[in-house]
């Protein structure tokens, strides 16, 4: 039973995060050939590069005005950075068209931004007159804030709330960018020619310890500079006093957090894992409801849907596609009850359902195998069996368990409170539709004889319609036979007539209906594996001593005595239903065996 525990479950966010660093990692490992990593380079990445281009374009035009006093190196290390802003932008939005996103290009786009919008605007205020002592300590942590500001955007973006779109709410702190606002005072200022020289600088400098013109003059500009430093780097946030600005990052989009059409599936998969099993009509409305979330998140992505059975099929094979490497299937049932569409993520592995379980203790396990078998092995197709007979098989389980009747009881309801039991008014228990579909590998492989199929959907029949004529094999789900008894009113393989409904005589039914109330006296035939097969004794015709009687009813049977005093209990069942061609579609039906070990 593969149950799921929330509280077992990790944390989606790390999981997601340490799941993509890893991808990261593996993606850049040069284990392909040369050049690996400039093949890894996507088109994002190179517009990223452009904006460090201009930053450090800027930087030599401000280098050069020092060397030759040109005003127009000046004017081009003021437009650069506004260059660097446009590549910054730009990047973001060809990430989306190309739908391509890497941890690369979010680390890229960091350092690019600490040339262009960090160490140039520093450059360009010391060129255009900070040039003091205190003035250069200003800009050096200008440039250590914009560091540090945009090393823990990398670390924090995950964590910060995202709107509908999938954008940050907010910043912590300025957006390095916003040093711009300073390269645009500078340029005002460069215009009117109010640089250079200590009375050039608008405001004038102050002097705070020592002589005028010493280690202790500075420029009262450089206090704006130092504030906005400040705000980068979060220094108020500490004393909790959080900026928050709202800005579109395209950092968000462009690194780990960038949507894509996959998570249109990672988010139903996730959905799925919730719920276990669903109905059909919850399982697309669940998909249109992905689809819708991650068109929010980007309404540049184009995302193929349609309220169509095609279009469904269609997704639920990519689905399928994706889980293939893990044995995982989401496959669909028809409810034998109702004939409604359900789903569920299945192993498609045959494996023993102890290795799927994760909730119930090895000997619940064992007792559930239990209950399967006699469910399995029911005589005449009931597939049942009752809340006596469940409880009674504690003490057949193998190896032998301290689980008294009264702890069964409580397992039992816990297995009928968790959808792999149903429990039916009469108090017989049967597989559910989240049991033949999660485990119907183990069953096929555990009990191939004993599975029936319907004639007309193929699935696996536990409740149902038989043909009565004799050796007929011709078994229905109820909705089947509704379906197929519209348009035709015989038998698909013998071409008897039936009656209207399923109901009616001379059907035979399969399931709860079709047990009998003798069927409990006794339990069914079932062959042992052990030395005791090869005992043979011989069948008693009369009844022994009412002393030898108890002795025996108490001893367990093996072999073929078990077999033989079995079948006539059944036998003598069957005698007391007047329909015979029960009887010999009973007499038909081959003996069915045991996996008790």
């Amino acid at each position: 039973m593969s149950q799921r525990k929330s509280s077992t479950r990790p944390n989606v966010t790390q999981l997601t995060m340490s799941q993509q660093k890893a991808d990261a990692l593996h993606q850049y490992q040069d284990t392909d050939g040369h050049f690996s990593l400039v093949r890894n380079f996507r088109l994002a990445d190179l517009v990223t590069i452009m904006n460090g281009v201009c930053g450090s374009f800027s930087i030599f035009s401000s280098a050069r005005y020092l060397i030759t006093n040109d005003i127009d190196y000046l004017w081009s290390a003021l437009a650069f950075p506004l260059a660097g802003l446009m590549f910054d932008f730009l990047d973001g939005k060809v990430a989306r068209w190309r739908r391509s996103s890497s941890m690369l290009g979010q680390e890229l786009d960091s350092l690019a931004d600490l040339i262009s919008f960090g160490v140039a605007p520093s450059l360009l205020a010391f060129v255009v007159g900070l040039r003091t002592y205190l003035d250069t300590v200003v800009l050096t942590g200008f440039m250590c804030c914009g560091l540090a500001r945009l090393a823990r955007f990398n670390a924090t973006v995950a964590l910060v709330p995202k709107d509908e779109a999938g954008k940050a709410k907010y910043f912590e702190g300025l957006p390095i960018p916003s040093s711009l606002g300073l390269v645009s005072i500078m340029a005002y200022w460069a215009k009117n020619g109010w640089i250079e020289g200590k009375e050039g600088i608008p405001w004038g400098t102050v002097t705070l310890w020592g002589k005028e013109g010493g280690r202790g003059e500075l420029h009262v500009f450089s206090f704006v500079i130092g504030f906005w430093a400040a705000a980068m780097d979060m220094l108020l946030a500490a004393m909790d006093i959080y900026c928050r600005v709202p800005y579109p990052s395209s950092k968000t989009r462009r690194g780990t957090k960038m949507v894509s059409t996959d998570d249109v599936q990672r988010l139903f998969l996730q959905a799925i894992f919730s719920r276990g099993i669903l109905s059909g009509k919850l399982a697309q409305t669940l998909w249109a409801k992905c689809v819708a979330a991650v068109q929010a998140a980007d309404p540049d992505l184009a995302i193929p849907y349609s309220n169509s059975k095609d279009a469904w099929d269609a997704f639920v094979t990519r689905v399928n596609r994706s889980l293939d490497s893990l044995d995982l299937e989401f496959r669909h049932l028809h409810d034998e009850n109702t004939g409604k569409e359900m789903y569920a993520l299945v192993n498609r592995k045959g494996d023993e359902i102890a290795q799927m379980a994760t909730e119930y203790t090895p000997a619940e396990i064992a007792y559930f195998k239990a209950i399967i078998e006699l469910i399995m092995l029911a005589p005449r197709e009931s597939f049942s069996v009752s809340s006596t007979a469940a409880l009674r098989e504690v003490s057949a389980i193998r190896p032998k368990t301290n689980m008294s009747k009264t702890q069964a009881e409580v397992v039992l309801g816990s297995f009928v409170a968790k959808g792999w039991l149903v429990k039916s008014k009469q108090g017989r228990y049967s597989l559910s539709t989240r049991s033949l579909l999660e485990l119907l590998p183990y069953l096929k492989s555990t009990y191939p004889d004993e599975i029936v199929e319907c004639t007309i959907c193929m699935e696996i029949l536990t409740r149902g319609i038989a043909c009565h004529t004799n050796n007929c094999k011709t078994r229905m789900h109820y909705h089947c036979f509704t379906t197929f008894r519209r348009r035709h009113n015989a038998c698909p393989s013998c071409r008897t007539e039936w009656p209207a409904k399923h109901s009616e005589t001379p059907l035979i039914p399969v399931g709860e209906g079709a047990a009998r109330p003798g069927d409990e006296a006794k339990r069914r035939a079932r062959s042992e594996d052990s030395d005791a097969d090869e005992e043979d004794y011989a069948e008693e015709d009369e009844p022994r001593k009412s002393q030898q009687r108890t002795q025996r009813s108490q001893r367990p049977k093996t072999g073929k005595t078990a077999q033989r005093e079995s079948m006539n209990v059944d036998d003598d069942a069957d005698d007391d239903f007047e329909y015979d061609p029960v009887k010999k579609e009973k007499a038909s039906q081959p003996t069915r065996r045991s996996t008790r070990k």
